[in-house]
C-alpha cells in the first residue's frame, strides 16, 4: 500500500487499523473516522463529489481542542443575532461569519455549493484566504442555525 492510499480520503489524516469504507463517485474510498465518513456520504448524495477533484491537495484536519457546539439554535438567540447578522429593507438577513477548516478553493467551492442549494439561501460567498463569508438568506424560509450546522 502506498503512503497516499494509508490516508483518509477526505481529510488525508492517518487511517487507523480498520478502516471504514464508503463510496464517492462510484469508488469505495477508506475513512478515518465517522466523520470523515458523514462528510464523504454527504458529499456524494448532494452531487458535490467533483470536490475531490478541485481540491489542491488533500489537508490533515486539526484538532484545534474545541467543543463541538450541540446546540445549534444559540445562534438565534437576539442579542447573538445583532452581533453577527444584519437585515436589510426586504427582511432577509447578511450573516459575517469566519468559518474553521478551510484550506483550498475547493474547500470554499463546496460550501458555496452545497449552501445555495438550500431553501432561503440566497447567497454565499467565501473567501478561503480569510476564511470568510457572507451568507444571504430568508429568515421566512429557513433559520440560521439550519444553515450553519
Amino acid at each position: 500500500m502506498d503512503s497516499l492510499s494509508a490516508r483518509c480520503f477526505h481529510c488525508h489524516g492517518p487511517l487507523p487499523p480498520a478502516p471504514e469504507t464508503v463510496t464517492s463517485d462510484a469508488e469505495e474510498v477508506q475513512v478515518c473516522s465517522p466523520a470523515c465518513a458523514t462528510a464523504v456520504r454527504s458529499i456524494h448524495a448532494a452531487g458535490l463529489d467533483d470536490f475531490y477533484r478541485h481540491r489542491d491537495t488533500p489537508v490533515a484536519r486539526e484538532d484545534d481542542g474545541a467543543a463541538p457546539v450541540t446546540d445549534w439554535e444559540t445562534y438565534e438567540r437576539p442579542a447573538l443575532m445583532r452581533e453577527y447578522v444584519r437585515t436589510l429593507a426586504d427582511g432577509t438577513l447578511i450573516a459575517d461569519l469566519l468559518i474553521q477548516g478551510v484550506h483550498c478553493a475547493a474547500c470554499t467551492w463546496l460550501i458555496e455549493n452545497t449552501l445555495t442549494r438550500l431553501p432561503g439561501v440566497i447567497a454565499i460567498s467565501v473567501n478561503p484566504v480569510t476564511t470568510r463569508a457572507e451568507l444571504h438568506w430568508d429568515p421566512r424560509v429557513t433559520r440560521a442555525f439550519e444553515l450553519l450546522f
